[in-house]
């Protein structure tokens, strides 16, 4: 049977009309913008990540070189130092310098302080500029010799 011109159903449409790309090209969009921001907060955390992770082993090294010491106990206590380090002296003031001195090169605007009570306890204030975002970070160690 022949149906007439005007009878005949329109042909079936195939592929996708430029509204549809435009709208999967938005989303696709918005979904790009979203990864490259979740990229940059991991690399973010990652660094203060390290930063902490550093700020913990100068605590640790420095509690090692005061166990190390225990006659010399009572000259750790400190708040920053500006002597030069001496990599070949054995002293508390030169191992406090050489510490306070890996602070400020290891974390950025590295500051510390250090406290030795006569109960043998020991605490460890470390500050650090946080990456990214700004802002300060403080590591307080605590420890018994």
């Amino acid at each position: 049977m022949f149906l007439s011109p005007q009878l005949q159903l329109p042909p079936r449409q195939r592929g996708f009309t430029l509204t549809e790309v435009l709208v999967s090209a938005a989303v696709l969009g918005v979904a790009l913008v979203g990864l490259a921001s979740l990229q940059t907060w991991s690399a973010r955390m990652v660094g203060d990540a390290a930063a902490h992770s550093r700020a913990v082993q100068l605590a640790v090294d420095l509690t090692e070189r005061i166990r190390a010491n225990p006659a010399a106990a009572a000259s750790y206590n400190a708040t920053g130092s500006s002597a030069a380090c001496n990599h070949l002296a054995a002293s508390a003031a030169n191992d406090l310098a050489c510490w306070f001195a890996e602070v400020g090169a290891k974390l950025p605007g590295g500051e510390a302080a250090v406290s030795v009570t006569t109960a043998r306890a020991v605490t460890i204030t470390v500050k650090w500029t946080r990456a990214g975002a700004g802002g300060r970070e403080t590591l307080t160690w605590n420890a018994q010799l």
